[in-house]
């Protein structure tokens, strides 16, 4: 996703906002099998580089999850949720 998002940079916006990824991107955020959860945290900091007014709306809810996952035993799962955490840190902000 990381290339996609990046090769089509802002014109991601009006397709993320128009569509219903946003609440299946949180589903997949509290998904019980680790590597959706680990997807789904790397979208979150792609989406935060390229179309980060598509996830403001959204940053309170994310935010939680994403934490909950920065102690956890699954280091690929970690290494996303803290990335995604910077991603948004950076380009959206409080």
């Amino acid at each position: 996703t990381s290339g996609l998002c990046e090769a089509i940079g802002s014109a991601l916006e009006p397709l993320v906002t128009n569509s219903n990824l946003i609440p299946l991107l949180y589903e997949c955020m509290r998904a019980e099998q680790a590597d959706i959860r680990q997807s789904a945290y790397a979208l979150v900091g792609d989406l935060a580089k390229s179309c980060s007014n598509a996830i403001k709306p959204v940053v309170k809810e994310f935010m939680p999850l994403l934490q909950g996952q920065l102690n956890h035993e699954l280091v690929s799962v970690c290494n996303n949720a803290a990335w995604a955490i910077g991603e948004i840190a950076v380009e959206v902000g409080t």
